[in-house]
């Protein structure tokens, strides 16, 4: 009698994703930040965290940094879209001097045949193209110096000054690439830092709300409520 099991599927590789400018607890954090601010600008909670060193100019700076750390991240966003078009173009610039490289090799094995082995050897045949970014690199070098005092059939002096300008157009991809990289790094470090600077300033507002309105008075769980902070047991941070 046939197995009525079925059987087990493959699970579809999961593709490696840029890291995002920014991350839910961040945005969570920022969020929360809007709503205390809304709650600290109302007339009746604002004259009693006055008397606490929460002033107007305080509360106002503060919205002032959410409003500004919102607009860049907004603007970080692009950054990502960087990174992904500097890696394909990186990608791209690689498989194209591969291709050459191959067609040079190929070229290398008609002209001197299996008799030829050292000669092919030259042309670095057999070696990994993709070992490396420097190695693919130095692979291209040498074997435009080779090509300074051999010729291989159908590979034109177009072709040589081909090869050339596919290593450096890769050379200058990866350069690009890792500079929207280290760009991209940057801006989510520095947004980072907002963000906890603006947390930080935001749990002082509670806190002065949980002086104010301590939770064990059941009357303020509304008021505790619009700061965020718990209704039932005191702010911790």
């Amino acid at each position: 009698m046939p197995d009525a099991t079925p059987a087990a599927q493959p699970q579809p590789k999961k593709s490696r994703a840029t890291p995002g400018v920014t991350n839910r607890r961040q945005e969570e954090a920022l969020d929360r930040t809007g709503l205390v601010i809304a709650a600290a600008r109302k007339a009746d909670y604002a004259t009693a965290l006055a008397g606490r060193d929460i002033s107007a100019e305080f509360v106002n700076q503060l919205d002032a940094d959410l409003t500004a750390c919102k607009a860049r991240i907004g603007k970080a966003v692009d950054l990502t879209n960087d990174i992904r078009a500097a890696t394909q173009a990186e990608s791209q610039a690689q498989s194209d001097l591969v291709a050459a490289i191959k067609e040079i090799q190929t070229a290398a094995k008609q002209k001197y045949g299996r008799a030829g082995r050292q000669q092919v050897k030259d042309y670095l045949v057999g070696e990994r193209l993709d070992a490396s970014r420097a190695a693919l690199v130095q692979m291209a070098d040498s074997i435009a110096e080779k090509l300074k005092s051999d010729t291989l059939p159908g590979i034109t002096a177009a072709k040589v000054e081909g090869l050339k300008s596919l290593r450096d157009a890769y050379v200058a991809a990866n350069a690009a690439q890792a500079d929207a990289q280290s760009k991209a790094t940057a801006e989510r470090d520095a947004i980072e830092a907002a963000v906890q600077n603006i947390a930080d300033r935001r749990v002082q507002i509670q806190f002065a709300a949980e002086a104010q309105w301590p939770s064990d008075a059941k009357a303020n769980a509304p008021i505790r409520r619009e700061f965020q902070i718990p209704t039932d047991r005191p702010f911790s941070g």
